[in-house]
């Protein structure tokens, strides 16, 4: 199992014009798969390293980013759990 730290550095702060995140963490890498369902899709992003971070968010949050597979993004972090993992 991979570990990914977040550190200061990927903390970012952007305008309230340019977008809607401010000083939250995120990773960017390239979309590898969109899978879509009838409301959600599920979206996984290389990040480098052999490291793919896997968001579910809406199909008309896709559409409205325009995400294609190949396409660069950002993983915004904002976690509100944490999820615990073992080795099999």
């Amino acid at each position: 199992m991979r570990h990914i730290i977040i550190s200061p550095p990927t903390l970012k702060s952007i305008s309230a014009d340019t977008g809607r995140i401010y000083n939250i963490p995120f990773l960017k890498g390239k979309v590898v798969s969109i899978n879509n369902g009838a409301v959600n899709s599920i979206v996984s992003i290389d990040i480098g390293g052999g490291n793919i971070i896997t968001a579910t968010i809406s199909c008309a949050a896709v559409e409205e980013l325009n995400l294609k597979v190949g396409s660069d993004a950002y993983a915004v972090i904002k976690a509100t759990n944490v999820m615990v993992g073992i080795d099999e």
